[in-house]
Order: structure tokens, then C-alpha cells, then sequence
């Protein structure tokens, strides 16, 4: 990536690349889903690299929990503010699937989990807490547009970027906005 005076932009660490390819399993304005049940949940893991053993639906409805929290984080990134429910349901996905964190004798803290589902995501929670820790979590956000919410990782030096693209969402968004002030011109 680079910016429009040539100056390289460093894009998302490895880690959070991942994560952002997890949350956008689900694209809601297109009604697709690539995690739709466990069985397609398990084989989208799989083919990702993740070790993940047999899922049943308790286990998938986790994942799902937390792949939509991490969206309503993006989001609260995004000046869209805390989804108080979005929360409530991470936690809870969080809960069930049973993290623990650990520090190794270098301080690198570890996370794991004894569920199925839990090990499967560890790498990626590991990499959120990473993310936090070093302060490039604030630059994931979800599109602003309603429709959309696809997660995006904000290069911009100001931390401006408001949708997942100027060519579409921007634009239409921005086309929605010129339209209503001419309405309000006309009937004013």
C-alpha cells in the first residue's frame, strides 16, 4: 500500500489480516455467509489453517458470537458507538468458548482454550489482544454504511477512512447525501 505522495503504508499485521478474513465470512450485503452451519464453519477453518476438531451447534453458535462482536467492535472504531447487546454476546461467546491466557517465560502471552471451537480461534483472539496491546486495533473499522459493515483496516495517517471503499460504498453514500440535500432544496 502506499500513500498518494508514494510513501509506503504499512497494511494490517499478519494477525489481524486474519481476523478481518474471519469477520468477513459474513458479507450482510450480499446475504452470503461462508459459515452458515458447522459443518461449512469446520471446513472454511480447516482450509484457513486452523486446527479445529468436530464442531457441534453450541460451538458454532460461539463462533458466530464472536465474529459478529468483533464486528460491532470494528464498528465502535468507527465512531458508530458501543453496541451494548454486540457486547453482552461477545462476552458470552468469549465464556463458551472457555479462553484462558497465558504468559510464557519470555512474557509472550499465549491463549488456549479446552473447546473445539476455542482452539480453532485462539490464534485469532491472540492476535486481537496483540492488536490492542500495540495500538493497531484502533485502525479496524466497519464500513459505515449500514448495508455493508465489511471490515477494513484504516491506513490513512489521520485515521479518517469512514467506508471499506471510496468506488462503492463512499460513493454511494455520498451520492445519498447530494440527493437529500436537493430534496430539502426543492421542498424548502
Amino acid at each position: 500500500m502506499t500513500a498518494t505522495d508514494g510513501t509506503p503504508r504499512p497494511g494490517p499485521p499478519q494477525a489481524l489480516e486474519r481476523l478481518i478474513g474471519f469477520v468477513n465470512t459474513n458479507e450482510p450485503q450480499l446475504s452470503q455467509d461462508l459459515l452458515r452451519d458447522p459443518t461449512e464453519t469446520r471446513r472454511w477453518l480447516l482450509a484457513e489453517g486452523f486446527e479445529v476438531g468436530k464442531l457441534n451447534r453450541d460451538d458454532w453458535a460461539a463462533i458466530i458470537g464472536f465474529r459478529e462482536g468483533v464486528r460491532a467492535a470494528a464498528a465502535a472504531n468507527n465512531g458508530s458507538g458501543v453496541d451494548a447487546d454486540a457486547v453482552a454476546g461477545l462476552r458470552q461467546a468469549i465464556d463458551r468458548l472457555g479462553f484462558t491466557v497465558r504468559a510464557d517465560a519470555d512474557a509472550h502471552l499465549e491463549v488456549a482454550s479446552t473447546t473445539p471451537s476455542g482452539r480453532a480461534l485462539a490464534p485469532l483472539v491472540g492476535g486481537l489482544m496483540a492488536a490492542q496491546a500495540d495500538g493497531s486495533w484502533t485502525r479496524v473499522k466497519a464500513c459505515a454504511r449500514d448495508s455493508c459493515r465489511w471490515l477494513f483496516y484504516d491506513t490513512t495517517r489521520n485515521r479518517s477512512r469512514t467506508w471499506c471503499t471510496n468506488t462503492t460504498c463512499g460513493s454511494r453514500e455520498k451520492a445519498k447525501r447530494a440527493y437529500r440535500r436537493q430534496l430539502a432544496k426543492r421542498q424548502a
